[in-house]
Formats: structure tokens, C-alpha cells, sequence
């Protein structure tokens, strides 16, 4: 199974259950996004994924399966052990959802092998394409990944090495700036049978749906009153401890799931909010009109995960 975080490098610590917990419990109370990755050997190892403090998944990989586990499970195994290998790789939370992905696919790929100069002209031509996809880079002495949303959208990266992990928006110039002379390169497509990219073609239904419903109430209310909307959706996240945001005409989704369910009933959570802030001031049936009319420019495929996942709020809201 492909990850970014397998090697186990010379310098790396082996440490006790005991510091193992502390770990743990560390990134807890410092309330930490990113991974810890525990090596029990070369081709087996256990990844938690934490966001904000919190355990969101774990993945158990060996070189024949990568499965996740619950926490019984995921203690269970670290309790096997005495000692085993660790990293904490702190990550932004996309980061966190690229790394997830990666673990959760396999096959319907394309691989070759390329050149820095060539590496510029492959993501040149990718980054034209409408569809989604993820690059896996594999040079001897370090590995990176590059998502690109499609549509020209912009892209984001990871690059690990040795010396560094860099996770950022667009792509690292590590990419193109390699010492080394060649790079495997796989690219994946969407699939359907894989979570974590049900759960970003959710994120892309939210905020189709999201962005053009808070420009159009702009249209019909004025920008004073999308101001007071940006507001109460602000308290809200914070009470529901949500990065997502809204400004300059933008939705700004930094959430990260265990699950793609979890992440439907999350948007669900919001819409709904927000849809309930819509309906006092323009009224129950110029929403659901407005609300059919975006709906019906979505793709096919969006509105196939707006039923499957019920994303919409019902009643007057959606019918």
C-alpha cells in the first residue's frame, strides 16, 4: 500500500508503550492536526490521524492490506508491542485528508517515470484537466503527493523528506527542485468505492451549493444583511468547532472526516442553519426556488450524492 510516511530513517526514535501514550496523549492536549505514524516493521505500521486534539481515524497498512481500525483495535496493537519506531507528522488539515487518501486507494492509476523538466510539463498539462486527481511521486530519498481539484482550481502538495515535511497550498518548488535525476509518478482518478474521495466530492457539493446561494441572497438582500448572515454562521461554526468560513464571495472548507457520512451529516448540520437564516428574511418559497435553481445546474453525479447523502435539509427547504 502506497504512503508518504513509511520509511523508518536512522535517526528515527523506537520508543516504549509508556512513551508511546505520552505521545498521544501530547498531541491531545496540545490540541495538534497531523499524523502519528508507528512502524512495528518495514511493511507494517499504524497511522493516527488526529484533528485538533482528537483521534478523527486510524489505518492499520502492511504490505497486503490497509484497513481501518477502531480505537479498541488501534490500542490493542499498540499495547502488543514493547517498543516500535515513531514519527508525528504535523499537517494542515487537507494535508491530513490527502494522507487518508492515499492510504484508502489503490489501482486506476497511471505511472511513469519523469525528469524535473518533464515533471513541469506533466502538472502544466494536468492542471487544464476538468477532472480531479492526485499524482503520488516516488524519488529514492523522498516522496511527495499533489492533488489538483480540476477546473483549474488551485492545487495543493506535501513533499517528505528526511530533513522536512512541507504541506501547502500550490505546488512545493522541492517538487521541481529534486537533486535527484528520476521520479515515479502514479496518478490516480476518482473512484467511488473509496471514502475519502466521497468525502471531497461531498466537500465540492457544499460549496457549489453553499457560494452561489450566499451570492445570490447578496443579489436579493444587499450586502448589509449577507455581513449579519457571515456573522451568525461564524458563532455557529465556532459552537460546532467547524473551520469553514465564508468572505470576498468565497467558502472556505478546511474540515477534514472520519467519514464520508460524517461529513454529510456535518454539511447537512450547516445548510440547515443557514438556510433557516435565508428563510426569515426572503421567505420559505423564493429559498426553495432559489435553492431548485442552483441544484439543477449541478452535475449529474452532485445531485446523485445530494439524494444518496439526503444532504439537503427537507420540508420547504428542498423537494
Amino acid at each position: 500500500m502506497a504512503t508518504l510516511y513509511s520509511s523508518v530513517y536512522p535517526d528515527e526514535p523506537k520508543i516504549s508503550l509508556p512513551q508511546i501514550q505520552a505521545l498521544i496523549d501530547s498531541c491531545r492536549e496540545r490540541q495538534l492536526t497531523g499524523l502519528i505514524r508507528l512502524a512495528y516493521s518495514p511493511e507494517e505500521h499504524l497511522y493516527l490521524f488526529f484533528k485538533r486534539g482528537d483521534v478523527l481515524t486510524s489505518s492499520y497498512v502492511s504490505s497486503e492490506t490497509a484497513q481501518v481500525f477502531v480505537q479498541s483495535q488501534w490500542q490493542e496493537k499498540i499495547n502488543s508491542t514493547d517498543y516500535v519506531h515513531s514519527k508525528f507528522v504535523p499537517l494542515t488539515p487537507f494535508g491530513l485528508f490527502l494522507s487518508k487518501l492515499l492510504l484508502q486507494t489503490h489501482g486506476n492509476k497511471t505511472s511513469i517515470f519523469a525528469t524535473p523538466k518533464q515533471l513541469t510539463e506533466y502538472f502544466n498539462i494536468k492542471s487544464n484537466e476538468k477532472e480531479p486527481s492526485f499524482v503520488h511521486l516516488n524519488w529514492v530519498h523522498a516522496a511527495g503527493l499533489v492533488f489538483l481539484p480540476g477546473n483549474c482550481k488551485d492545487p495543493h502538495s506535501i513533499y517528505v523528506s528526511q530533513d522536512s515535511v512541507l504541506d501547502q497550498a500550490g505546488i512545493v518548488n522541492a517538487v521541481y527542485e529534486s537533486s535527484e535525476r528520476h521520479c515515479s509518478v502514479s496518478t490516480f482518478y476518482p473512484d467511488a468505492s473509496v471514502d475519502a474521495w466521497l468525502e471531497y466530492q461531498l466537500h465540492r457539493v457544499f460549496v457549489d451549493i453553499s457560494e452561489p446561494m450566499l451570492n445570490r441572497f447578496e443579489t436579493l438582500t444587499g450586502r448589509a444583511l449577507v455581513d449579519s448572515l457571515v456573522r451568525l454562521m461564524g458563532s455557529f461554526t465556532l459552537t460546532q468547532k467547524l473551520d469553514i468560513s465564508f468572505s470576498t464571495r468565497k467558502m472556505t472548507d478546511r474540515e477534514v472526516f472520519a467519514s464520508p457520512q460524517s461529513a454529510a451529516q456535518t454539511y447537512r448540520l450547516y445548510l440547515n442553519e443557514m438556510f433557516g437564516h435565508f428563510s426569515v428574511v426572503i421567505g420559505p418559497r423564493l429559498l426553495a426556488s432559489t435553492l431548485r435553481e442552483i441544484v439543477a445546474r449541478l452535475p449529474k453525479y452532485e445531485q446523485d450524492l445530494i439524494d444518496t447523502y439526503s444532504l439537503l435539509p427537507g420540508g420547504y427547504f428542498y423537494e
